[in-house]
């Protein structure tokens, strides 16, 4: 999974798309479909989405540091259910 500056560019990556993509509509349509405190939402969407990215997955430090590693460390093998 990624970490650090990768898990800000996946976060960008999901984000940018659904603030943009109302607008360009907006623009070639004419027809009003965001209001125009939508730029602070989604500013603020976006920063929220980095930080949560970071506080799952973490940096790229030697120590993990991301609530997932804390839940489901490396190394540590998955149960599998024994279906018969």
């Amino acid at each position: 999974m990624p970490a650090g500056w990768s898990a800000v560019v996946l976060s960008l990556t999901l984000t940018l798309p659904l603030g943009i993509v109302p607008v360009v509509y907006q623009r070639f349509t004419g027809v009003g479909i965001v209001y125009q405190l939508h730029w602070r939402a989604f500013f603020i969407l976006v920063l929220l989405a980095a930080g949560c990215h970071l506080l799952i997955y973490g940096t790229d430090s030697e120590k993990p540091n991301g609530l997932r590693q804390r839940i489901l460390p490396r190394g540590v093998p998955l149960i599998t259910p024994k279906l018969f």
